[in-house]
């Protein structure tokens, strides 16, 4: 069975809460008995959804969509293959069976999305707006496979369309407000909300609506006029009149030339006027604005009924108002006062900058990650030297016997006649016992010498682990006035045992003497502090320097910092939003620098915590002022090169995550993986200084390896320019001292012909091989005066930071700017579609398709036969100069426009046609016609194959820039940016559109109005529905009041108040002077807004002309629709009674018998059957 929700996306529920993707607030729901809240495993094992936006993988082709979700449900085994084709064939997609998902048009992608939500057997079945987006002929056969898949499931269907609802629903609910509103049968909710019968009248521009209101009200003078929107009449008929309508259905076939008339239906109470019923009960706003717009027709129809001969105000083509409304008269003002210029430049900026800004606000984890990664990083790695030693002399270490570990076993010797003696045996031993060593007394008969050598002769191995101390206490017999002696015993094994033993007798002395047990003298071992020497070895080290530490950190973080910036260029590409910026009049070189300067002022930001963290932790060489500087060259430079690198990787992806890993990880591995290598081969012990050199031009080019290597060169440059004049001037002092003490010196001093102190030459001169044989001798610092250290590793320096030469880094700052203007240049190039046409010439299919003449193909039946309209209009085309067509009204011209991919496949085909200011066009066609990317080629999205797009006389090709900012654009896709608010955006495009400042809030506010939009201007864009964000696209298209207006099925996804809102909105805007030029896939919506239509067919206009012109071209007699009861199980056929039985088929056979006189055919779909009867004769 079906269960029908009719939503108004204003107030749109989903099935979320019932999947478990939001958590209920109150209540559970069952499915199959399963509650949501506690068994959503179980709920979702019989479960298929559809949701209201495609959810596919753009690299699977159909069938493997379907073979994973058929094996997710558990069909196993030749079952698959048989599911696969049966859905393949239901949804009419065998020949789109092997294409990828991302080539599906939107419709073609919702038929899959069906049939995913059905493979499997699935019992309980959502979908959430099924046919939205898919064309009339598609949309019933979608429902003919719901008919035939209800055996054996429920369905929750969620729909716009009411005649989805009337048709598929066994039961509809209308919600509104979070509330269902009403609930029933179809009929049951016709008969509580319904209010008669609606007479339907399409008129033509000559339609005076004051004669059709009397000439119908002369024959049911209880009706009213109900609606006038569009190029529809809508009447309001009590049921009590339908023997007047025989008669009345003969006076208007009689008249439609009279009365401006193009066509009329009749239909009892439908469920789009219960919808709007539901809705203005729970909306009085709603009920309002509705009221307002038949009241502003039926003002207009009084007026001309009253006025005095036929001069009275008329209603202008298609119900369009006069431009006196508010909205057309601040938009004809704004049209004066329009920013250009300068001003608009300054505009455009803040517009971007704002974006930017807002989207970075709204985004505060990745703001986090990308602020706090960086800082972070060189927190840690100023921690990381501040744990590991470094260059600064060892600190002094308390030494303790206790760094032995315990076993330890100390031999004394019992001393004897020495009370003195005995008191400092007795503290020594006890201090060792506090220690839990073990005290070896000596006997009196031996020495501790030779017990200590007899245990060290028994097991050496044992001795030197466990006896490291001893002590011996000896009276001394020579001189007995003399005090006696205590003699310290150590193990030479332990490096620090001779100090320990000494500190432990002489504690031990303190404390006999004190006969204090606390009293203790320490001891320390301070090592000797580095010598000028050591310090520059360990410099010339690298891996354990501050620099290389400090840069490997920052370039580390730094890759985080810039993968963030990709996240939204890609989202903002891919979502078309950028394109529709563009389109807007936003020129490509302002949307990129205003986009470099905000990522620019982020990434200073984060250098200003790099900074702070350098001065918390006050390292010489990164907190010294001209240090400091030195450190914003190198981060300023690096900004310039690394974002417009980051915009040029944008290009190449389409997920924004997938952008930001891969992007990260790039950074990340080509960034760190370089230095890391770099640094190893320039150690000058492995002699690979010249491969290291080489490696290091190569990996210049990337960013990421030239910051970290600049700060490191520029750490250990500081620290050799420290300790070299240092060494420099200690070997002057040297040399001066020894000229003073040894006056011989002075021939070798005069035979040098210099004297001390020498300059750094000099020493390095007497240092080097040449000075010494035998090159014995050499001085490191040399590295950076002669390049000839003696027998001594050179070490690279330079008292000018910024020099070529390593460990200047000149060349990395270069390299900077060098990558910065390449990367921008690529970006330039790419915007100018450079790559792409080089990518076309270089495909010989494409270059032959270009040189095909036009002329020939036609000739050649490329065409087929096609439609005399068709064929005159591209005669008109191509047979006048551009210039005269746009002199005679053409606003849009389209000549021998084609688009062909690299597949051979034909998407458009040789396009000719021309619109006038002031007509709204419709392009009509099955999905995958072509519609959409005839609308891409003409806004510049698309890049053209062959032909041209005119717009006032400029051509696509040669000029897109000034096409685009004549023209307002609504995509089939919403190309909205999901972190603005419905306010914001329009506000966003009003400003690219260069509407001064002071118009732009009157401006929102009517727009909102307008489109029913006020109750969500504060909502974030990805918190409306699909229908307001349809609607939102229209309003963006229509800011700014541009001459031409394109709009792409931009209904889809409204409810039926919305749809005849919007209606009413393009046809004021129509009646303003504007052109329009549309495609839909409700023929009710193209008959109620446009003057002439296009149906298009692979690529190929197959007719064209006024609605009327096309239905009497095309069209024969009447249509009569039949809505029948579904057919049911034989048991319950069976228990029906013969007279309901019989009334059902005699009924048909009536209609079938009429039908069939007047020659008429019969087709049916489920429970609609249609009747085409070919007489002309309406009282029949």
């Amino acid at each position: 069975r079906h269960q029908v929700r009719a939503t108004r996306p204003s107030f749109c529920y989903s099935p979320s809460s019932s999947l478990g993707f939001y958590p209920p607030t109150r209540g559970t729901a069952y499915v199959n008995g399963f509650d949501i809240r506690t068994d959503i495993a179980a709920v979702r094992s019989s479960l298929g959804l559809c949701p209201q936006h495609d959810v596919l993988f753009d690299e699977l082709t159909v069938a493997e969509h379907l073979i994973f979700f058929c094996k997710l449900k558990g069909v196993t085994g030749a079952d698959v293959e048989e599911e696969v084709t049966r859905y393949i064939k239901a949804v009419g997609l065998e020949d789109k069976r092997d294409r990828q998902s991302q080539t599906l048009s939107g419709g073609m992608k919702r038929k899959l999305s069906v049939a995913i939500a059905l493979c499997g057997g699935s019992k309980v079945v959502m979908l959430d707006e099924p046919t939205s987006g898919m064309d009339p002929s598609a949309r019933r056969a979608t429902w003919d496979l719901l008919q035939e898949e209800r055996k054996g499931r429920t369905i929750l269907l969620t729909t716009h369309f009411m005649d989805e609802a009337d048709l598929l629903g066994d039961r509809i609910a209308i919600m509104a407000a979070g509330q269902v509103q009403c609930c029933g049968s179809s009929l049951f909710l016709k008969k509580k909300y319904g209010a008669g019968y609606h007479l339907v009248i399409v008129k033509t521009p000559e339609c005076h609506v004051p004669d059709v209101t009397d000439f119908v009200l002369s024959y049911v003078p209880d009706g009213h006029l109900d609606q006038n929107i569009g190029a529809e009449l809508s009447y309001i008929l009590p049921e009590t009149a339908s023997k007047k309508f025989p008669e009345m259905f003969r006076g208007l076939e009689n008249n439609t030339r009279s009365l401006g008339i193009s066509s009329f239906g009749v239909s009892n109470t439908t469920m789009e006027e219960v919808f709007i019923r539901v809705g203005e009960q729970v909306d009085p706003e709603l009920k309002q604005q509705m009221t307002e717009i038949s009241d502003r027709m039926i003002s207009q129809v009084e007026a001309a009924k009253y006025a005095n001969g036929k001069g009275a105000p008329q209603v202008a083509a298609h119900g369009a108002t006069e431009a006196t409304d508010d909205l057309f008269a601040l938009e004809k003002e704004i049209a004066t006062v329009r920013n250009r210029g300068i001003h608009l430049f300054l505009q455009q900026s803040i517009a971007q900058l704002v974006k930017k800004s807002l989207h970075l606000i709204r985004n505060r984890l990745l703001l986090a990650t990308q602020i706090l990664m960086p800082i972070l990083f060189v927190f840690i790695g100023f921690i990381t030297i501040r744990t590991l030693p470094g260059l600064e002399s060892s600190p002094p270490r308390e030494m303790d016997l206790t760094q032995y570990g315990e076993k330890l076993v100390t031999a004394l010797d019992i001393p004897e006649n020495s009370e003195m003696l005995e008191d400092v045996y007795t503290q020594l031993a006890n201090r060792f016992r506090e220690l839990n060593a073990r005290v070896a007394d000596v006997p009196n008969d031996t020495t501790v010498d030779d017990y200590l050598l007899a245990k060290a002769e028994d097991d050496l191995y044992d001795f030197n682990s466990h006896y490291l101390v001893a002590a011996q206490f000896n009276l001394n017999d020579s001189y007995a006035e003399d005090p006696p002696t205590i003699r310290g015993i150590f193990n030479g094994r332990a490096y620090h045992t001779p100090p320990l033993i000494l500190q432990e007798i002489h504690n031990a002395i303190l404390r006999a003497e004190t006969d204090n047990p606390k009293c203790k003298i320490r001891i320390s071992n301070k090592p000797l502090p580095l010598s000028e020497r050591e310090e520059l070895q360990e410099v010339g080290e690298g891996s354990n320097a501050m620099g290389f530490q400090i840069g490997f950190q920052l370039a580390f973080g730094m890759s985080f910092l810039a993968a963030g910036f990709i996240t939204f260029l890609i989202r903002e590409r891919v979502s078309r939003a950028k394109h529709l910026q563009y389109v807007s009049g936003l020129r490509f070189w302002l949307y990129w620098s205003m986009t470099f300067v905000i990522d620019y002022m982020l990434y200073l930001l984060t250098c200003v915590g790099v900074f702070i963290v350098f001065q918390s932790f006050q390292e010489e060489g990164f907190v010294e002022v001209d240090m400091t500087g030195r450190l914003i060259v190198i981060f300023l430079l690096y900004g310039f090169a690394i974002l417009p690198l980051v915009y040029t990787v944008s290009f190449f992806f389409n997920v924004p995550s997938s952008g930001y890993t891969a992007s990260a990880m790039l950074m990340v591995f080509v960034g760190l993986a370089s230095i890391i290598a770099v640094s190893i081969l320039q150690i000058p012990a492995l002699g690979k200084v010249e491969a290291a050199d080489i490696t290091e031009w190569v990996f210049l080019l990337f960013p990421n390896f030239s910051l970290g290597m600049s700060i490191n060169y520029l750490s250990t440059n500081f620290l050799y320019n420290k300790y070299c004049p240092v060494l420099f001037g200690a070997i002057n002092e040297a040399f001066v001292n020894a000229s003073d003490m040894e006056p011989l010196l002075d021939i070798f001093f005069n035979a040098l012909g210099a004297h001390p102190p020498f300059n750094n030459t000099v020493i390095c001169d007497l240092f080097s091989c040449s000075a010494v044989e035998s090159c014995g001798i050499g001085l490191p610092c040399c590295g950076g005066i002669t390049n000839d250290c003696g027998a001594a590793d050179c070490y690279r320096w330079s008292e000018d930071y910024f020099n070529w030469d390593r460990p200047g880094i000149g060349r990395n700052l270069l390299f900077f700017l060098v990558v910065g203007v390449f990367f921008w240049l690529m970006i330039v190039l790419t915007e100018i579609n450079v790559f792409t046409k080089i990518v076309k010439w270089w495909k010989p299919e494409s270059r032959a398709l270009e040189d095909n003449d036009d002329i020939t193909m036609a000739e050649a039946g490329a065409f087929g036969e096609e439609d005399s309209d068709v064929r005159t209009e591209r005669e008109r085309i191509r047979g006048a100069s551009i210039a005269d067509l746009v002199q005679h009204g053409d606003k849009l011209i389209l000549r021998d426009l084609t688009k062909a991919y690299s597949d051979n496949f034909v998407a458009v085909n040789h396009l000719c046609l021309g619109v006038p200011s002031g007509e709204c066009f419709g392009l009509l066609g099955v999905n995958g016609a072509g519609k959409t990317t005839t609308f891409k080629m003409i806004t510049g999205d698309e890049s053209i194959t062959k032909g041209d797009v005119y717009l006032d006389g400029i051509s696509v090709r040669s000029d897109v820039k000034q096409v685009q900012q004549r023209l307002g654009y609504c995509p089939q896709f919403d190309g909205l940016i999901d972190q603005l608010t419905t306010t914001e955006t329009i506000v966003l495009f009003a400003r690219l559109r260069g509407v001064p400042e002071r118009f732009i809030k009157n401006l929102t506010g009517h727009l909102s109005g307008m489109l029913l939009l006020k109750d969500h201007m504060h909502k974030l864009v990805q918190e409306l529905s699909g229908g307001n964000k349809r609607k939102l696209s229209t309003a963006v298209a229509l800011v700014g009041s541009p001459p031409i207006v394109f709009l792409d099925e931009p209904t889809t996804g409204m409810d039926p108040v919305a749809r005849r809102l919007l209606w009413d909105a393009i046809s004021r805007v129509r009646g303003a002077g504007r052109s329009i030029v549309l495609t839909s896939h409700s023929m009710e919506e193209c008959e109620a807004l446009c003057t002439r239509l296009v149906i298009m067919v692979n690529g190929q206009f197959k007719c064209l002309g006024s609605i009327q012109h096309i239905k009497n071209k095309f069209g024969q007699g009447y249509t009569l629709i039949a809505k029948v009861k579904p057919s049911e199980p034989r048991e319950e056929s069976l228990r029906r009674p013969p007279s309901a039985l019989d009334s059902r088929q005699s009924a048909k056979g009536r209609i079938k018998r009429t039908s069939s006189s007047e020659g008429g055919r019969r087709k049916s779909s489920q429970q609609i059957i249609t009747y085409s009867m070919y007489s002309t004769n309406a009282q029949k």
